[in-house]
């Protein structure tokens, strides 16, 4: 997740997905989703746009999700996204 008025935590993001790589043992097999969060203030301050955003998840095929956790938009959307994901990559996760 990074907030889209801000630009350094977007390439934090980028990072931080490069070091979950470097030492996750099934490289193709981690779900992730692109998560940009701050969206009731994207009129006013965006600072990463969405074509930024949905190219970063284009490149591993995650999904892209602008959220507005202050307004409580596309928060359910996020985390049932991210459920899927998991479920599809370890259908017997939570099982045991």
């Amino acid at each position: 997740m990074y907030a889209l008025t801000d630009d350094q935590t977007f390439e934090d993001l980028q990072e931080i997905r490069g070091q979950i790589i470097e030492v996750h043992p099934s490289k193709d097999k981690i779900p992730m989703i692109v998560v940009a969060n701050k969206l009731d203030l994207a009129d006013e301050e965006r600072a990463v746009s969405v074509e930024e955003g949905q190219t970063f998840a284009d490149g591993f095929g995650a999904p892209f999700i602008e959220i507005s956790a202050r307004e409580n938009l596309g928060v359910r959307d996020a985390f049932e996204t991210m459920i899927r994901k998991i479920l599809e990559s370890a259908p017997d996760a939570g099982m045991k």
